[in-house]
C-alpha cells in the first residue's frame, strides 16, 4: 500500500518522503524493521523510538512527532500512538468495518463478561470473535494470545482474520492502559460496556 493512502485520516505536519512508497509493514521495534517498512517512534516513560534511528539499516520511512536528527526520510505527525493505530486500521482495510464491535471496558470482570456476551451472541446465531486476557478466538478457536488489547497492528490483522471467517460480531476486552495509549484508536464500537471502576493503576494514571 501507498505511504499516501495510509496517510489520509491522520494530522501530518510535514511529509519527507516520496507519497509513492510502498509499505510492507508498519514497526514499532527497530530490530524488526525491514525494507519498505514504516518504524513509528514511540515514547516511553523510559526510552524514546527516535534514539535507534541511526541504528536502521533498512530502506524505511520514520513516523515521529519531532523532526529527526538520523538522516531519513520521515513523515511529522501530531500524535505518533494515534497515527500508529489509524494506519493499522487503514493498512488492513478497516477490518472493524461490517462487523459489530462490543468493548468491554472496567478495572474487574472484564473477562468474564466478554465470555458471557460472546455466549450470547453464539446462541442466538452470530459468528463470533473474541479478543482477552485469556486469548484471541474465532467462533471458539483459539487463534492467538497476547495482552489483553493486542497492539493495533496486531489487532487489526486479527480483525481482518475474522472478518475474512465471516465473523459478524467481535467482542473485545479494552484496558484502560489500551485506551490511554491509543491502541483501538480507528475502531469504532457499536456497544461499550462499563464493569467498574475501582482504583487500580495509580501508579500509572496517577489519580483516580
Amino acid at each position: 500500500m501507498r505511504l499516501s493512502k495510509l496517510l489520509e485520516g491522520v494530522r501530518v505536519s510535514a511529509v519527507c518522503a516520496d507519497g509513492n512508497f510502498e509499505v510492507n509493514s508498519l514497526k514499532i521495534d527497530s530490530r524488526e524493521v525491514g525494507d519498505g517498512d514504516l518504524f513509528f517512534c514511540m515514547k516511553g516513560v523510559r526510552d524514546d523510538g527516535n534514539r535507534y534511528l541511526p541504528e536502521i539499516k533498512a530502506d524505511f520511512v520514520a513516523v515521529t512527532e519531532c523532526k529527526p536528527e538520523a538522516d531519513c526520510r520521515y513523515v511529522l505527525v501530531d500524535d505518533v500512538r494515534r497515527a500508529y493505530a489509524l494506519m493499522s486500521s487503514s493498512f488492513w482495510g478497516h477490518p472493524a468495518q461490517g462487523m459489530k464491535f462490543v468493548a468491554v471496558v472496567g478495572t474487574n470482570g472484564k473477562t468474564s463478561t466478554a465470555h458471557y456476551i460472546a455466549s450470547l451472541l453464539s446462541g442466538a446465531g452470530f459468528k463470533v470473535g473474541l479478543t482477552g486476557t485469556e486469548g484471541h478466538f474465532i467462533e471458539g478457536e483459539k487463534v492467538g494470545a497476547s495482552l489483553t488489547t493486542p497492539d493495533s497492528f496486531e489487532m487489526n490483522e486479527l480483525l481482518f482474520k475474522m472478518r475474512a471467517r465471516g465473523v459478524d460480531a467481535v467482542v473485545s476486552e479494552v484496558s484502560a492502559h489500551a485506551i490511554s495509549l491509543c491502541k483501538t484508536a480507528g475502531i469504532v464500537a457499536d456497544v461499550a460496556v462499563l464493569t467498574n471502576v475501582s482504583r487500580d493503576h495509580l501508579d500509572y494514571f496517577g489519580t483516580f
